[in-house]
């Protein structure tokens, strides 16, 4: 008996039904002040500490990705200048996220310096987003008329910028799999989850953009911080099940990563860095060099309104290989290993560009071939002019990742490498790094449980899923 193909379209396919009725789940946007200073103005220098207390809403599921933190940004400085801010919103130096039992989940330091890096892999079309704090100028050109922050109480017409921040990693990853439920997390507190927010004080987050190099850099304010929640609230019905699970010893189980920082000072020109993680699901490390002090933005001392190429060149990340200005090393060649297994059989070693690099990140992180990033982002000097690097990334910047994932999609399986080897980093430079920090962000993977009204993190076990 022969078989006959029929085509897919052909074949009547049921609807998937959801809820009868609005009632069973309810959508909800609920407004979040920050604790005890709901009309404070915080500043690097100030009052730096942001604190959410996330209550354990009743019967309610948080949605993360449509969640995010609105608020208001000037410069604090005390004269009328107007201030460059960097992109992908590096304003805060730390986030802490704590149960209601007072469990660490998350610690991210440096966090303004990884903001700053992945928004280099985001698509190009996500720069000119003003939205989330960036701005229509290519690369961060200090002279930008969008985007500036001008100092509190010294314009008559626009005091500040409102922007909104949603996160790229932790458990309030706009990517992350699964509804938070937080009537589970409550632990008999009230409330879910303590967050902290410090604003970095350090100069990396904004730039006076009138003299460049003079005048208060990295002062930031901020005002009325609100965090915006989507809540999904679940009729009795529907929640009886999550209850019954909590009682029964059943467990929730979510999978998230955060990052882990690790810190080096520049010494020589030939560094060996050892990264130490005592981890299960190891995924990523992103390497970076920033010179302390200095603003993420780059800027020009002599030509503020130059797009790139004239004057003394300053920016606070280093690295790229046509990096022009006093004592900014760029990188020449690299190398991770993981006990006698090195991620390159060869060190990678960079000259004229950074193309490979920039290639390998662009595979580390699963972005199609097809896809422009800000890695790629051409400079408008730099495509005019034949001395000059057209890539941004190539002549001031440099970031590589050694990814431990077997596949650039989550393939449903536990990916990262399991070991307690300390990976080695073999880094060579063209002229001495002091002064700079050799940073290295540690993506690790892992699951937030719920079980029995408390909330804990587990390690991701290896062999705890099945490559097919």
């Amino acid at each position: 008996m022969s078989s006959v193909a029929v085509p897919k379209k052909m074949v009547p396919v049921p609807n998937v039904y959801g809820v009868e009725s609005f009632k069973e789940i309810k959508p909800e946007m609920v407004a979040l002040h920050p604790i005890q200073h709901k009309d404070t103005n915080f500043t690097s220098a100030g009052t730096n500490r942001i604190s959410f207390k996330i209550p354990a809403y009743s019967n309610a599921l948080l949605d993360t990705s449509r969640s995010f933190l609105h608020m208001q940004l000037s410069s604090a400085a005390g004269s009328a200048i107007e201030t460059a801010l960097a992109q992908g919103l590096p304003i805060f130096e730390r986030m802490v996220v704590k149960t209601s039992s007072g469990l660490t989940l998350e610690d991210v330091s440096d966090m303004d310096i990884l903001s700053h890096m992945l928004s280099f892999v985001k698509p190009t079309e996500w720069e000119k987003a003003s939205l989330y704090g960036n701005r229509t100028e290519r690369q961060n050109n200090a002279a930008a008329t969008t985007g500036l922050l001008n100092a509190h109480g010294t314009h008559a017409t626009v005091k500040r910028n409102e922007v909104v921040m949603k996160f790229d990693w932790g458990i309030f990853d706009k990517k992350l799999s699964k509804f938070i439920p937080l009537f589970m997390a409550d632990g008999g507190a009230g409330y879910s989850f303590d967050v902290d927010f410090y604003l970095s004080n350090r100069g990396t987050a904004i730039l006076n953009a009138e003299a460049p190099g003079t005048g208060a850099m990295g002062q930031i304010q901020v005002e009325s911080p609100v965090w915006y929640l989507q809540l999904m609230r679940m009729d009795e019905g529907l929640a009886r099940r999550f209850n019954q699970m909590a009682v029964s010893g059943e467990e929730i189980r979510i999978p998230f990563h955060t990052y882990h920082t690790h810190n080096a000072s520049g010494q020589a020109t030939d560094q060996i860095v050892y990264i130490h993680e005592n981890a299960t699901n190891f995924k990523k490390i992103i390497t970076c060099l920033h010179k302390a002090g200095e603003p993420l933005i780059r800027y020009d001392t002599t030509h503020s309104g130059d797009d790139i190429g004239e004057g003394i060149q300053h920016n606070g990340m280093a690295g790229g290989v046509s990096q022009v200005g006093t004592n900014y090393p760029a990188v020449n060649y690299y190398n991770y290993r993981v006990g006698a297994q090195h991620v390159y059989n060869e060190p990678v070693q960079e000259t004229i560009s950074n193309t490979r690099t920039l290639q390998f990140v662009k595979q580390a992180f699963g972005i199609p071939d097809e896809m422009t990033t800000g890695l790629e982002l051409q400079s408008a000097a730099g495509e005019t002019n034949t001395t000059l690097e057209s890539r941004v990334f190539d002549r001031y910047r440099w970031m590589s990742v050694a990814s431990f994932d077997y596949s650039p999609s989550d393939a449903d399986v536990v990916q990262g490498i399991s070991s307690s080897n300390p990976v080695q980093l073999d880094i060579k430079f063209t002229s001495s790094p002091s002064g700079f920090n050799i940073l290295n962000f540690c993506e690790l993977g892992y699951d937030l449980v719920f079980r029995g009204g408390a909330v804990h993190y587990e390690e991701q076990k290896p062999g705890s899923q099945s490559v097919y």
